[in-house]
C-alpha cells in the first residue's frame, strides 16, 4: 500500500495481521524478518540451531537452509 516494506513485523498489526504469528517452538518465537528497504525476507526456524525456511518477498521463492 505504501510502496515500502515494513521495518518490523509488528508494523503489520492490526491493519494486515491480527498479531504476529508464533512459531510455537519450545524456545519461543523463531521468526526473523529482515529488510533493507528495497528487499524483504522472512525466515523461520524448523530445527535448532541452523535449519530454517526463508521466503524472499521480491522473488517469491521459499528455500530450506540446513
Amino acid at each position: 500500500d505504501t510502496g515500502l516494506w515494513p521495518r518490523t513485523l509488528p508494523e503489520l498489526v492490526p491493519a494486515y495481521l491480527p498479531e504476529v504469528p508464533a512459531v510455537n517452538m519450545r524456545h519461543g518465537n523463531r521468526f526473523r524478518y529482515e529488510t533493507n528497504g528495497a528487499e524483504a525476507a522472512l525466515a523461520w526456524y524448523v530445527a535448532l540451531p541452523s535449519t530454517y525456511w526463508q521466503h524472499d518477498f521480491v522473488s517469491g521463492e521459499t528455500v530450506l537452509h540446513d
